[in-house]
């Protein structure tokens, strides 16, 4: 068998999308029993604290949790870290000058299959929680691509959240649903939006590709493609 590296999944911001990230990773990779999946290395840790709140300044700093997260699967054997939070890239810094493993996120995937390749895509929708929008995580990232980042308004951006927390609370998906379609056909009536890039990895479990009327662009799986090529060492087709 061709060696691997083993990922280190820092898990439970949020436990759904963890989960949903997770069943993409073995989807993705290109095995045909049990022994040619990857070993996955989770620390599935929901007390880490609300990335959102503390970058607005209503709660405590998930640094150290996340620190202590990345040292348990460091000392587990893991080659490299993955944590499917957007909202999380924020905080990495500090967070990356404890550790010795390389550490990535849905963010740092998502924004290199952008730059690669956008299919003449220009105006993209950003749904993602408030902490990830106000700290400039995805504008940052994307400036100087030629690529429009647009934004909900405030009422928009407040509706959005609502949805992203109430399936954290595993709330009926259906109400969730239609609040963020409905947030779409707005911006895509009054904005001109080409797409949709899902930057919170509770997106998609609420909204498909198929419920939309531009395309979805997101971030929780192209981490999940990322961590299985990285593992692999080779690009996926």
């Amino acid at each position: 068998m061709e060696q691997r590296k083993i990922p280190g999944v820092i898990g439970g911001v949020g436990p759904a999308a963890t989960v949903e990230f997770l069943k993409r990773v073995m989807e993705l990779t290109p095995a045909r029993c049990d022994q040619e999946h990857l070993h996955l290395l989770v620390d599935h840790c929901p007390s880490i604290p609300d990335r959102t709140a503390a970058i607005l300044g209503q709660g405590e700093s998930p640094v150290p949790a996340l620190v202590a997260s990345a040292r348990r699967l460091e000392k587990m054997g893991a080659d490299f870290i993955v944590i499917p939070c957007n909202t999380a890239t924020y905080f990495l810094p500090p967070v990356r000058q404890k550790i010795s493993l390389p550490i990535y996120t849905p963010v740092s995937a998502l924004v290199k299959i952008l730059k690669g390749q956008t299919a003449g895509l220009k105006r993209l929708a950003l749904l993602a929680t408030t902490g990830t929008v106000a700290a400039g995580i995805y504008q940052r990232k994307l400036a100087g691509t030629g690529l429009k980042l647009v934004l909900p308004d405030r009422n928009q951006q407040e509706e959005v959240m609502q949805a992203i927390y109430a399936v954290k609370a595993g709330r009926e998906l259906r109400s969730v649903r239609k609040i963020l379609l409905k947030v779409v056909a707005e911006m895509k009536q009054r904005k001109k939006i080409e797409a949709v890039i899902a930057g919170c990895t509770e997106i998609p479990l609420a909204v498909k590709a198929a419920d939309l009327p531009v395309p979805l662009i997101d971030a929780g799986e192209a981490l999940a493609r990322m961590t299985v090529e990285l593992a692999l060492g080779r690009k996926l087709c």
